[in-house]
């Protein structure tokens, strides 16, 4: 099975001079805990990514800018990606090199395609390896 059969296509984005209220927003509407962060509204090369940690740790802490800080101070810039044509193994073995959750699906261009959730691959394969793929994720200090 490849990364594209799995993924949710064209995800919720933001830029980065949107605020973290707007980012809270897209969250809300789409009941997930990262949206993609992309260069512009006509442009979808990903620049980063916005998780609700990045806003609980950067944005919302005590002495954070809070939801009216744009994107661009909060979000996670280190991404891993993967392309519509990596098998679930390279997707997973993405997800447990860098410890995210969630991987921006891109194409050779860096342009946003879709996302890929651990619970995505655990709904799509069925496989028992994921739980502990997920388990190996949370030892680690998570990005995403």
């Amino acid at each position: 099975m490849k990364a594209e059969q799995i993924m949710t296509r064209d995800p919720r984005t933001v830029t980065p001079n949107q605020t973290v209220a707007e980012a809270v927003k897209v969250m809300t509407n789409e009941d997930c805990g990262v949206v993609p962060v992309v260069r512009s509204d006509r442009e979808l090369q990903v620049v980063g990514v916005v998780t609700d940690r990045d806003i609980a740790l950067r944005a919302c802490n005590e002495n954070g800018p809070g939801p009216s800080a744009t994107v661009s101070s909060v979000m996670t810039s280190n991404v891993f990606c993967v392309n519509p044509g990596d098998d679930l193994a390279r997707v997973r073995e993405v997800m447990e090199s860098a410890g995210v959750r969630r991987v921006p699906v891109v194409d050779d261009n860096q342009q946003l395609l879709g996302i890929i959730s651990m619970k995505d691959v655990a709904e799509n394969t069925g496989d028992k390896e994921v739980g502990g793929t997920d388990s190996r994720i949370l030892e680690q200090k998570p990005n995403n």
